[in-house]
């Protein structure tokens, strides 16, 4: 039972990943309740037949997974782009900054996205977002899990959490996915997003303040490389 699902990047060949703290932290008892009414509803309902259940047998199956969702631990699947599921460590989070790093054990060394750490940035940059919606996930039966490429600019920058503003589209799933400049050069973590009745507003953690991180957790090892 997937209780939630995220994005994450490798920035090391030895299986180093990087996402959102809020992507991996431990799920609550209400939060595993909700979200197990949640997949209910994304795939059994999906999947069924008008008249094909009735009430009680609904009411039943939905019971069965919130009891599941709270006894069950939480565990972390990453899943590569090969397909190949792997359980990940979380060596550290940052709940301030909204980040967390991941390992996974990789029989074979990995194409990595290099961490540049004197990146400059200003608005009106072009900016590009790769992740993997939500939607991909809530289907039992989709055979392709494609991640999607949407494009647009740096809108503003900040000093909160979440310090970019941008315009490249995100939908729930893409947080901890890579943010892009026009040249390919990582600038940020794609993290969150708010709407209001007239327009969305999508926010990313600055590759600056994640290399500042991983540089305090003794992780310095991982960051200052040069894009091939």
């Amino acid at each position: 039972l997937k209780l939630g699902n995220g994005t994450s990047f490798f920035i090391s060949e030895e299986g180093h990943a990087i996402s959102n703290e809020h992507c991996v932290k431990p799920f609550t008892r209400d939060e595993k309740k909700m979200a197990a009414l949640m997949q209910y509803l994304n795939i059994a309902m999906r999947h069924l037949a008008p008249g094909y259940a009735n009430q009680r047998d609904i009411r039943s199956v939905s019971d069965s997974l919130v009891k599941y969702a709270e006894a069950e631990p939480v565990v972390i699947i990453l899943v590569t782009s090969d397909k190949k599921e792997y359980i990940a460590e979380i060596v550290a989070t940052n709940q301030k900054d909204d980040l967390a790093l991941l390992k996974i054990d990789l029989p074979t060394k990995n194409t990595v996205i290099p961490v540049v750490n004197d990146v400059e940035l200003r608005e009106g940059q072009d900016a590009y977002s790769i992740g993997y919606p939500w939607q991909m996930y809530s289907d039992y039966y989709a055979d392709e899990l494609p991640a999607t490429l949407t494009g647009g600019i740096i809108s503003a920058l900040r000093t909160e959490k979440w310090d970019i503003q941008h315009t490249a589209a995100l939908n729930f799933g893409n947080s901890g996915g890579p943010l892009f400049r026009q040249d390919g050069v990582l600038i940020g973590i794609n993290s969150g997003m708010f709407s209001n009745q007239i327009t969305t507003y999508y926010y990313a953690v600055g590759v600056k303040k994640m290399s500042a991180w991983l540089a305090e957790i003794g992780k310095t090892h991982l960051t200052g490389r040069k894009p091939q």
